[in-house]
C-alpha cells in the first residue's frame, strides 16, 4: 500500500504493487529486467529457492540487486551477529555472508558480483525500539556483547551505549543465459 501511495504522490504510472511469497512470485518467466530486494534477505527462509524464482522471472541477461546486512566471513563474528539479531527480531533468519550469496546465485545460473561494502551504524536505543523488543531480550542482547570475545566486539565497533556496526553489501546477479 506505501509503494502504491508514494507511486501516486509522486505522478509515477508505471508501477503495479503485488504481495506474494519470493519463493513463488506471481509473475511469468523472463518478465523482467531488474529484480532489486533491500534489506529483506536476511528474513527470508529459503534464500536459494527464492534465487532460483528471481532467476525464473527474469529475461536473460537480467540482473538481480540483493543490498542487505552481510554476515562476516570469520565464523565467531558471524555468530554474534546472527545471535545478537534474532534476540532483537524474531523475524530474522541469517544475515548471509557474500561468500554464501555468490554459491545461491551460481547454483541459479547467474554470474556473482561483489559491488559494495559499508558498514551501517546501528545505535543501539532506537534499533531495538523500531522492532519494540522486550527488555528481556534487550537484556540478553547487552549480555551477549558484554561477554563476546574482544576481537568479536572490535569487528562490531560496540560502542559504551551498545551502539554498533552490522556490515552492509550490494551484491549482483546477472543471468548467464536464457
Amino acid at each position: 500500500d506505501q509503494v502504491a501511495l508514494l507511486a501516486q504522490e509522486r505522478g509515477v504510472g508505471n508501477v503495479r504493487t503485488r504481495q506474494g511469497d519470493v519463493t513463488q512470485l506471481p509473475f511469468q518467466a523472463g518478465e523482467f529486467d531488474w529484480i532489486i530486494t533491500r534489506y529483506s534477505a536476511h528474513h527470508w527462509r529459503d534464500p536459494q529457492a527464492a534465487v532460483n524464482e528471481c532467476r525464473r522471472v527474469l529475461k536473460a541477461g537480467g540482473m538481480l540487486l540483493v543490498s542487505d546486512t552481510a554476515a562476516p566471513e570469520e565464523p565467531l563474528f558471524d555468530t554474534v551477529l546472527q545471535t545478537i539479531e534474532i534476540l532483537r527480531d524474531r523475524s530474522h533468519v541469517r544475515n548471509y555472508r557474500v561468500s554464501e550469496w555468490r554459491q545461491m546465485l551460481q547454483r541459479a545460473g547467474f554470474t556473482a558480483e561483489l559491488l559494495l561494502t559499508w558498514d551501517i551504524r546501528l545505535e543501539f536505543d532506537s534499533w531495538v525500539t523500531r522492532m519494540r523488543t522486550p527488555r528481556h531480550r534487550i537484556d540478553a542482547i547487552k549480555a551477549v556483547f558484554d561477554e563476546a570475545p574482544g576481537e568479536a566486539r572490535a569487528f562490531l565497533k560496540v560502542e559504551a551505549d551498545y551502539t554498533f556496526v552490522n556490515p552492509g553489501a550490494l551484491i549482483r546477479g546477472v543471468c548467464a543465459s536464457a
